[in-house]
């Protein structure tokens, strides 16, 4: 059985630089508590972390994993933190906290619509199209016919 909380999965991701006391007891105690949540920890990587810690303490990244809204994240995930910390009697202080998202690729989808026209109008437009297509100049290039009809309608009321 999976540890952690029931409940809808998270959308977001904040991570959490943490400064725990360096004790073997206050280390499992950390983990103990980021396992019953799901919560990745980690020490932090070279070059990843700016802040400096007092002698006795050492740093630990968190991912802290909630279901919340973007603009309140931060706060969420750091104030979920301190009250599980404060609970198990944890000796840990948030030092600082990233939202981390996803990029996203920008992609737009245009899907244009319109009446259908009979069979008749299909072929015989295809046919005008392989014609005006079969007189342009080889020696200019390739010419491509693009047609694009807009209907508007104007609602009242």
């Amino acid at each position: 059985m999976p540890a952690g909380p029931a409940g809808p999965p998270f959308n977001r991701r904040v991570h959490i630089v943490a400064e725990v006391l360096d004790r073997p007891e206050e280390l499992d105690l950390l983990q103990q508590v980021c396992d019953a949540m799901s919560w990745p920890i980690r020490e932090p990587l070279a070059g990843e972390i700016t802040v400096t810690t007092d002698a006795g303490w050492t740093l630990r990244v968190i991912e802290v994993r909630i279901r919340g809204v973007r603009e309140t994240a931060v706060e969420q995930a750091v104030a979920t933190l301190d009250t599980l910390a404060q609970n198990a009697e944890l000796s840990l202080h948030c030092r600082d906290a990233t939202l981390v998202e996803r990029i996203q690729r920008p992609q737009i989808e245009w899907h244009l619509r319109g009446r259908r026209k009979p069979l008749s109008r299909r072929i015989s437009h295809t046919l005008h199209l392989a014609t005006r297509t079969g007189e342009h100049d080889p020696h200019a290039g390739t010419v491509r016919l693009v047609r694009f009809r807009a209907v508007l309608r104007l609602l009242s009321g």
